[in-house]
């Protein structure tokens, strides 16, 4: 979809979907300008990509959108635009899809974006999963096992040197070894630490090492960076 990384989640039905969200913007992109909320479910998880492709197109040109995330869940495919305005919108959609779907569309004013920010877009945690999903990609397009254990660093920085040295001992007591420690004064977290495990890079297994991190990261008020690692040998 639109070459975007998806994550999971569950409704308040307990029903698992897919979520792919938009997370980079133009730079300057205005979000005040944008204050129609538009939205699109089709009852098909396996969406024409002709179709699909030429939705999006349309609305981004006529309505002047911003496509902002596709979610899949329960049989049905669901699309967010947010529009400079919302004149046409359902007559030109209605057209493209014809009788191929079956279909509903709505308009609703959200100046604030809050289904964006409440909703669609994921919380830290779901940001990070995507973010390591792209890196195990590149791995295994490099022919990667990434069943095999090697050395993975992972990042985080703090505000203050107090915070860090907390959340190493925590990292240690969560066997993770110490690397090492920098500084970045342009950066408001400008204390960083550098741990590594040995672990692979199944996704189940580096989503739980990361979740460490990142809770120890949050409860000392600080960020966690990301990982990096090298390709395993046998």
């Amino acid at each position: 979809m639109q070459n975007l990384d998806y994550y999971t989640y569950t409704d308040e039905n307990d029903v698992e979907g897919k979520c792919y969200s938009v997370l980079e913007f133009e730079e300057n992109f205005e979000q005040d300008l944008y204050p129609n909320q538009l939205w699109l479910l089709m009852s098909s998880l396996e969406v024409d990509e002709e179709i699909e492709t030429k939705i999006i197109d349309e609305v981004v040109a006529n309505q002047k959108a911003v496509f902002v995330a596709k979610r899949e869940l329960d049989g049905w495919s669901e699309y967010y635009f947010y529009a400079q305005h919302s004149k046409g919108f359902k007559n030109s959609v209605s057209e493209i899809i014809g009788s191929k779907y079956q279909f509903e569309l709505g308009i609703n004013i959200d100046k604030k974006w809050t289904l964006y920010f409440q909703e669609l877009m994921p919380d830290i945690f779901k940001f990070h999963q995507i973010e390591a999903k792209k890196i195990i990609r590149s791995l295994v397009e490099a022919g990667d096992d990434i069943l095999l254990d090697r050395e993975v660093e992972h990042y985080a920085k703090f505000s203050t040197e107090t915070q860090r040295e907390r959340a190493i001992t925590l990292m240690q007591d969560r066997e993770f070894n110490f690397l090492e420690v920098s500084e970045e004064s342009s950066d408001e977290f400008s204390y960083i630490v550098s741990v590594s495990k040995k672990h692979n890079l199944e996704e189940e297994h580096i989503f739980e090492v990361m979740n460490d991190i990142l809770d120890i990261a949050l409860a000392e008020h600080g960020e966690y960076i990301g990982f990096s690692t090298v390709m395993a040998s046998e």
